[in-house]
């Protein structure tokens, strides 16, 4: 990969299928870009995703950009609310998504509008989830 950064941005509907489909979007388009698949990469997508579609209701817009030194995504929705983290018990089949986020990425944040209709949630993740190929 070149100096410059590189930038793809895919829609996603308000479906339980999103989430798989925009992890495949992702690994898909890290080949084109001749890096090896990062496997922290697709599982933070999945879980901000997931949460897009599950806790604001709403399809979205997933946008990644992949730097000679990581990658940056970001999630938007049409959602109400804003995504925090939340104590889980550890019999709860659910609620850890950005528990995980946070254990995993750089670091990580959520935008949200001043009209309180909708919200970005961002993430960014060391190059060393992913691999350039020679």
């Amino acid at each position: 990969m070149t100096a410059a950064k590189r930038s793809a941005t895919w829609q996603f509907g308000a479906d339980s299928n999103a989430p798989a489909a925009m992890r495949r979007c992702v690994r898909e388009q890290l080949e084109g870009w001749g890096i090896v698949k990062s496997d922290d990469l697709e599982l933070l997508v999945s879980e901000v995703v997931t949460n897009a579609v599950r806790h604001a209701s709403s399809g979205g817009e997933l946008s990644l950009e992949a730097s000679p030194t990581g990658f940056r995504v970001e999630v938007s929705d049409r959602g109400s609310g804003s995504p925090r983290m939340r104590a889980v018990e550890p019999t709860e089949p659910s609620g850890r998504g950005l528990l995980v986020v946070d254990a995993i990425a750089d670091a990580w944040g959520v935008n949200s509008p001043a009209s309180g209709l909708g919200h970005t949630v961002w993430f960014e993740l060391p190059l060393a989830g992913g691999v350039l190929q020679e």
